[in-house]
């Protein structure tokens, strides 16, 4: 009996459980089914229009997605574009602190250039004194064998005969016939020093008198000159124009056309074709006048001027103020004569042609009224 009551209180219990899994199963079916068809809305939709609002809201959260991506990749854009422009000013400071490295090495090495190009100038100078130093040592030493040589060839003269049929010319007649006033010794000094420069630059001196060409009748004996006062003398007015005699002229009769050959072509090779063309040009010009108004022609002491230009075209015959005057005017150049005579006034003479075409001009010196030497500037 109890076990019947038993079998039926479970079959109750199984049919109850049954029945409530069965509905509550439905109901879940029905609920869902329900759902499904509901918009966000809570409103009844079909199903077309359902998959459309899914297809639009997936489509929604795609550009979302898309637009995140957009911004994550200009702000990975932007981050780089500022690495880069970060590395670009790096790169510029480390280019500009090089720049100045640079420039300080190369200021460095200016620095150490012009210290080595000082201490290579001092160096330099230092050289130039001590050459110009020898310099001026050789050329004392060359003066002073000069001076001796020119006492030697002064001695040799006074031991030769003189030629009777060609008499010398005398500076100190000339200076006698046109000797000016006594100046101050101080503006005598100053007007010589000036004449000096003139005569370095090739010009005429200014306010010279130019003296008359004068042979002289009688001419003065060198025996009766006083040589060494004669010596001292040139070389004192040599010095005071800044002169130095430039070559050797030997005393064979033919000094003065050594002297001209040397001024004019720079050797002794010359006289002869010089004696020549002087000559040459005497015989042209016998009525040649003269500043003075004379002509040359008048101041020959031999019997006639054919006679004159004969005795000047022989070798060994003493050249006189005459051939000067013909020098000048062939060879267009202005000739200034330092001679040895007692007269402070009239020492100096200068012969300018009537045309001049070269400024550099012929300088000779007169030593004793019986020899004609060749001079240049003093060298520095």
């Amino acid at each position: 009996m109890y076990d019947l009551l038993y079998m039926c209180v479970f079959l109750f219990f199984v049919v109850t459980i049954c029945y409530n899994l069965s509905f509550y199963i439905g109901t879940l079916i029905f609920k869902n089914t329900e759902d499904r068809w509901v918009n966000a809305d809570g409103q009844w939709i079909s199903e077309d229009n359902y998959w459309a609002s899914q297809v639009l809201q997936k489509k929604e959260q795609l550009q979302q997605i898309q637009q995140l991506q957009q911004i994550q990749h200009l702000q990975q854009e932007k981050q780089q574009e500022q690495i880069q422009h970060l590395q670009h000013l790096q790169k510029l400071q480390q280019l500009h602190l090089n720049q100045q490295q640079e420039q300080l090495q190369h200021l460095q090495q200016n620095h150490q250039d012009q210290l080595q190009k000082l201490q290579h100038y001092q160096q330099f100078q230092q050289q130039k004194q001590l050459n110009q130093l020898q310099q001026l040592q050789k050329k004392l030493k060359l003066q002073k064998l000069q001076q001796l040589q020119q006492k030697e060839q002064l001695q040799q003269l006074l031991s030769q005969p003189k030629q009777p049929e060609t008499p010398q010319q005398t500076q100190q007649q000339q200076s006698q016939q046109l000797q000016p006033k006594q100046q101050p010794k101080q503006q005598q000094q100053s007007q010589q020093q000036q004449q000096g420069q003139e005569i370095q630059q090739g010009q005429q001196p200014q306010n010279q008198n130019v003296p008359a060409p004068q042979i002289s009748q009688d001419p003065k004996n060198p025996n009766d000159i006083n040589l060494p006062l004669a010596y001292l003398r040139l070389n004192e007015r040599i010095e005071l124009y800044q002169l130095m005699p430039k070559n050797e002229i030997p005393g064979d009769g033919n000094c003065q056309m050594h002297a001209l050959s040397d001024q004019i072509y720079g050797d002794l090779l010359h006289s002869k074709l010089i004696r020549f063309r002087i000559v040459s040009w005497l015989r042209r010009n016998k009525g040649y006048k003269l500043p003075n108004g004379a002509t040359l022609s008048d101041f020959i002491t031999e019997n006639s001027w054919e006679e004159y230009c004969n005795n000047m075209s022989k070798n060994g015959t003493w050249g006189d103020h005459l051939t000067l005057v013909a020098a000048a005017e062939l060879f267009k150049k202005n000739i200034s004569i330092i001679s040895s005579v007692e007269s402070q006034g009239s020492f100096f003479i200068d012969i300018t042609p009537k045309s001049k075409e070269y400024e550099n001009g012929i300088l000779l010196y007169h030593f004793a009224e019986f020899h004609y030497g060749s001079l240049c500037p003093l060298v520095d």
